[in-house]
């Protein structure tokens, strides 16, 4: 008999073991792993296909682009697949990593090798480059270019001698910059521009990239000619897309209903969804109905448990799990998302009620980092931006803290005569 397992909670304290999929499953869930039919973003292709249309034109590229959401929503896939369509137009596709660009020296080498490596390079490269390694990406031939260790330039001068090819610099993990090599990319990149360089820059983090990038530079935002763009979850439409055109299927009314329940539309569970179906139905697989869904729920189930359970032990590792917990149970008592002043209240409450602005700030800043606090507009509220993962924090916080928690209040409760009630009920 198979264990019981919730669709929305962590089951056990032990991590879900995860079964490979059959042979020739092309749904590969992971982190930044291409999926097989790209789906939704589609007002996010068109902002990045203006802003190729302006280096190929000649015109005055549009400035940064600037991607946030919480994990799981496609940042990188979406990252991976703009640099494939600036290729495909003949422009040059460059990748660079945080660590690249950590110091002004080192964003120096980092263009500048970029250069070395691009020249004498037919149009239409990608390389995957580490600035501090000294080696560049793939020659025309596929074999790494080797390049000398070169000077170090002006990085707006590397940027200039970049631009003189349509480039398309691609920077994930933004939220990692350091305060000094990002303020002098963007510093550079802005500087270039307006001298002319044909380079368009992609930058994608977590949900508090807006605010790392306002650290770096204080007047980025004043200057920022399109607004940042937040990934969250996909509508009903392209969520049933991204699981049913692999397969080319139909999806009945039903099955769709039973896909958007399991899934809430976020990118991740979809993959793990379109896996687990490829798996449960036999060939053609031409519909998914909901005797599909129910066969391939319990690989599904089991997946998603183990995506929970990396989720909380990351907040637990990075001390944030208490406070994840009285926003869930803050949330779960009113029944809807919540206001700065309710976040501020659960978080304070998590740590013991006294006031401290800088542990209250520190604390909100993680939840955001984490996706575990999301909005993508600043008149909506707060909610969890991985679906269901609040009631898992709940479950697993009654389940492992609620008793040693209790029996501390008991105990100061007879040494102190009060009456206080235990904070987990």
């Amino acid at each position: 008999m198979s264990r019981k397992r919730s669709e929305t909670t962590l089951a056990g304290v032990e991590k879900a073991k995860v079964r490979i999929s059959s042979s020739g499953n092309p749904f590969r869930p992971g982190a930044g792993s291409k999926p097989p039919h790209f789906a939704g973003r589609e007002d996010d292709w068109r902002v990045f296909d203006s802003c190729l249309s302006c280096l190929q034109d000649g015109g005055v590229p549009l400035g940064p682009m600037v991607l946030f959401g919480p994990r799981g929503n496609g940042k990188t896939v979406l990252m991976h697949r703009m640099a494939e369509q600036a290729q495909g137009l003949g422009m040059n596709a460059l990748h660079i990593d945080p660590q690249d660009v950590d110091s002004p020296e080192q964003l120096q080498l980092t263009l500048a090798n970029a250069v070395e490596a691009g020249a004498g390079v037919p149009a239409g490269r990608s390389w995957q480059w580490g600035g501090k390694a000294g080696f560049g990406g793939a020659g025309v031939d596929g074999r790494k270019v080797e390049t000398r260790t070169l000077p170090t330039p002006k990085a707006r001068d590397s940027m200039l001698r970049l631009g003189e090819t349509p480039t398309v610099i691609l920077l994930d993990e933004a939220h990692r910059l350091s305060q000094a090599g990002g303020a002098l990319l963007l510093c550079a990149e802005q500087s270039a521009r307006g001298e002319g360089a044909k380079v368009q820059l992609v930058l994608a983090g977590t949900p508090d990239l807006p605010d790392a990038l306002r650290r770096m530079e204080a007047t980025f935002w004043d200057r920022l000619e399109q607004r940042p763009r937040p990934l969250g979850r996909l509508d009903r439409s392209a969520s049933l897309a991204a699981v049913a055109k692999p397969m080319e299927a139909s999806v009945t009314l039903a099955a769709g209903d039973e896909i958007m329940r399991l899934t809430s539309g976020y990118p991740y569970f979809l993959q793990i969804m379109g896996r687990s179906l490829w798996d449960a139905l036999p060939p053609p697989r031409a519909e998914i109905d909901s005797a599909a869904v129910a066969r391939a729920a319990d690989e599904f189930l089991e997946a998603k448990d183990a995506y929970y359970f990396d989720r909380v032990a990351d907040l637990e590792a990075k001390g944030l799990l208490m406070a994840a917990y009285e926003v869930a149970r803050t949330a779960r008592a009113t029944g809807e998302g919540l206001r700065n002043a309710a976040v501020q209240e659960a978080v304070r409450r998590s740590a013991g009620g006294a006031a401290d602005a800088d542990r209250d700030h520190a604390l909100v800043r993680g939840l955001r980092h984490e996706g575990f606090l999301w909005r993508d507009k600043l008149q909506q509220p707060w909610t969890c931006g991985i679906p269901t993962l609040a009631g898992c924090v709940i479950e697993y916080v009654n389940r492992e803290y609620a008793p040693a928690v209790a029996a501390a209040k008991k105990t100061a409760k007879r040494q102190a005569g009060t009456s206080e009630p235990p904070p987990f009920g």
